[in-house]
């Protein structure tokens, strides 16, 4: 799942940074370039999966306004950045510390995406699904998903836990390696 999602970020630091050669082949950028640009790649990747994440990825990315005629918004260009960094830095896991990290959500229908994109970067975070809106992982401080959540609006739908013991311990020690 791991090599899945760095499959589908790396495509994607690739798009924005390919869209420049993109823009400059075109005579004039048109208000849906993402969506020409999407056709123009798709049919030279195989993998089913993969080429429907991105789909979805550039929907929700013009859904949000990171998109605009001109190209990418600022907004969009800090998040790839963000991403081509972090990506460049090798994060050994640390200590475990003998405290899991748990997230509880009950995000409405009506967000939907906000859910969906919770769900993502937890994976990214590293978290492991209990149930569809609890997570659990050994690692980590809560600030990025603090951040993550103020910035999708969601604070109110969320909890953050940390704890010392859970049931079924053992089991989620070997989904983590940690025995």
């Amino acid at each position: 799942m791991k090599n899945q999602n760095k499959k589908i970020k790396d495509t994607l630091i690739s798009l924005a940074e390919n869209y420049y050669e993109f823009a400059k082949r075109s005579k004039s950028v048109k208000q849906f370039w993402y969506w020409e640009y999407y056709q123009s790649i798709e049919k030279d990747i195989q993998d089913a999966k993969l080429k429907r994440k991105i789909y979805q990825q550039i929907y929700h990315l013009e859904r949000f306004g990171y998109f605009n005629e001109q190209g990418f918004t600022t907004k969009a260009l800090a998040k790839i950045k963000k991403w081509h960094n972090k990506d460049k830095e090798f994060k050994a896991l640390p200590k475990w510390d003998k405290r899991w990290r748990i997230v509880i959500f009950d995000i409405p229908e009506i967000r939907k995406t906000a859910r969906d994109q919770l769900r993502f970067f937890l994976k990214e975070l590293g978290f492991k699904m209990l149930q569809n809106s609890n997570w659990i992982c050994p690692y980590g401080d809560f600030d990025e998903i603090q951040n993550f959540i103020k910035e999708e609006k969601i604070e109110k739908y969320v909890i953050l836990i940390v704890s010392d013991k859970i049931s079924n311990e053992l089991l989620f020690k070997k989904k983590f390696d940690l025995l």
